[in-house]
């Protein structure tokens, strides 16, 4: 049997809410190199060397790391 259009927007709108409130709850941080590589436990010379792997924006010279991006990361290293 299909899903009424109705059904479909109750679902929708309580899908929003769920992303909305997580979103609320944990607000993204970023941070520098430094920081990132304390997080990870690892010098700034092995942050650097390994920076193809990492999730990373890079302003101008500058690297930035999502926290959220780099506990996934770690999540999927272990």
């Amino acid at each position: 049997m299909a899903m009424t259009r109705r059904e479909a927007r109750m679902i929708a709108e309580e899908l929003y809410a769920l992303m909305k409130r997580d979103e609320v709850a944990s607000p993204d941080r970023y941070m520098g190199a430094a920081e990132a590589a304390a997080m990870l436990g690892w010098s700034a010379q092995t942050l650097y060397n390994r920076i193809r792997e990492m999730p990373h924006v890079k302003n101008g010279k500058r690297l930035t790391f999502s926290e959220k991006s780099l506990k996934k990361y770690i999540e999927t290293r272990a």
